[in-house]
């Protein structure tokens, strides 16, 4: 007895499927057409959402402006793979153009913690310090402010040591 098998079609996995879509949202990236590349990394996320997607998917966001989706997709980013700088990373940026100065600073450590080298995040630290340090100049003189508002003759007294 002779069987003959036939084999009429493969079908791809939805991994398979996410990745060719991932690689043609790439071609788009790098050719700067973002909102193509955008509505592939999402229907690679349809099909197998898994960290890189969602990373891809953030890296466009943040290319157009749209921060609020681009942080939404590097925390999902980081709850597919806790360990993806590149979240982390995302995170931090996104945050800290938000105006969310320790969150980001939180996501930069984390980097700095998972990827000791990357020098990326070395300056934005920098950038959150300088951020630091204005806020403190700017407290210190709304608090001198205040003491003059409340109290004007210190303003008098500080006249006179300047004379």
């Amino acid at each position: 007895m002779i069987y003959i098998i036939q084999i009429i079609e493969v079908i791809p996995s939805s991994e398979e499927l996410a990745e060719d879509k991932k690689d043609e949202g790439n071609k788009y990236y790098n050719q700067k057409d973002y909102r193509r590349a955008l509505d592939c990394y999402a229907k690679a996320i349809e099909l197998y959402p898994c960290a890189p997607y969602y990373n891809n998917r953030a890296a466009c966001y943040m290319m157009l402006g749209m921060y609020s989706q681009a942080l939404q997709d590097a925390k999902e980013s980081i709850k597919c793979e806790a360990s993806s700088t590149k979240g982390h990373l995302r995170m931090g940026k996104c945050s800290l153009v938000m105006g969310d100065v320790v969150t980001a600073e939180r996501s930069f450590v984390k980097v700095k913690e998972l990827e000791p080298t990357n020098t990326i995040v070395d300056t934005e630290l920098r950038t959150i310090d300088t951020l630091y340090k204005i806020e403190l100049l700017k407290f210190k003189t709304i608090e001198r402010l205040y003491i003059v508002l409340r109290e004007p003759w210190t303003l008098l007294c500080i006249a006179e040591d300047t004379k």
